[in-house]
């Protein structure tokens, strides 16, 4: 995490230099907790202990970063004064985390849905309470619509923050793209009531695109017929599911004159929906994958 891209490797630590960092960490621990309890003690339950211990590792973390010190500085540098310029970076980060919130709640289309909103104004309580001295590895506990790539759970803190809030920042421009009108008749052929229901708005109305798109066809209204399924199947059989798929998913990019980033983005959902298409295939049925509309479009 630390030197950068294009640092030389850095040689392990020595057995004598990883104890001295643990003795170094722990006098540091010892201070991180007396400040925690107002100078009460230096001591704290356990699993306290470990969240103090998370939060400094993290935020030296980011000032070595920053810095572009290799972790054997941590030997030698006042160790107080790297977690200060580490907080610093990450007070940073935070106010940047949340001028991208905001774009992002201003820029929420329709159709919405409740787990979207309470995602968001979640978050917005996150960067309220956000305590960057004692617990600054923590990610929100109220996150609760899904992504079409999951966020890896190993990024903490502000880093999680802002790789959701940027994956759900391209998924709403996706959205937009495809259409209020087309995404709420593909969501309601589903799922009824959108607006209520635990999903990612735009999962079916992609994967609909995507089997247009494998059919040479412009998105439109994102309709898949029962004899376009037929002529899905054939297509599928007769190649390469993933590489149909990525090569629909760079259609769909081209047509909806898609971003680089969205681009990439699709590329990486296609790379997820080609097993679902090869199993289905691979069983004559792609009525769960690709849906009709219910109703003839407006």
């Amino acid at each position: 995490m630390t030197g950068g891209l294009n640092a030389p490797a850095e040689a392990p630590l020595s057995a004598d230099e990883e104890r001295l960092l643990q003795a170094r960490l722990w006098a540091l621990l010892g201070r991180q907790a007396a400040l925690y309890t107002m100078g009460d003690s230096s001591s704290v339950p356990e699993q306290t202990a470990r969240e103090l211990a998370a939060s400094l590792r993290y935020t030296l973390d980011k000032a070595l970063e920053a810095e572009r010190l290799p972790e054997r500085a941590l030997l030698s540098c006042d160790l107080a004064g790297l977690v200060r310029r580490g907080q610093a970076v990450l007070q940073e980060q935070t106010e940047q985390a949340r001028a991208l919130w905001l774009c992002v709640c201003r820029g929420a289309p329709e159709p919405d849905s409740e787990y979207r909103r309470r995602t968001l104004d979640g978050l917005g309580q996150y960067f309220r309470r956000y305590d960057l001295r004692f617990f600054a590895h923590r990610v929100p506990c109220s996150v609760d619509y899904p992504l079409l790539l999951p966020v890896p759970e190993t990024l903490p803190g502000v880093d999680w923050v802002v790789q959701y809030l940027r994956q759900l920042r391209l998924e709403n421009e996706l959205q937009r793209r495809l259409g209020a009108e087309a995404v709420l008749r593909v969501l309601e052929a589903v799922y009824g009531d959108p607006g209520r229901d635990w999903l990612n708005l735009c999962e079916q109305p992609l994967v609909n695109a995507i089997g247009r798109a494998l059919l040479h066809r412009p998105a439109g209204t994102l309709e898949i017929t029962p004899a376009d399924r037929a002529a899905l199947l054939r297509v599928l059989l007769c190649g390469s599911a993933a590489q149909a798929a990525e090569a629909a998913a760079r259609a769909v990019g081209e047509e909806l004159g898609c971003t680089p980033a969205l681009r990439r983005y699709l590329a990486s959902c296609a790379g997820l929906l080609s097993p679902r298409l090869a199993a289905a295939a691979e069983h004559g049925e792609l009525s769960h994958v690709f849906v009709s509309l219910r109703a003839a479009p407006r």
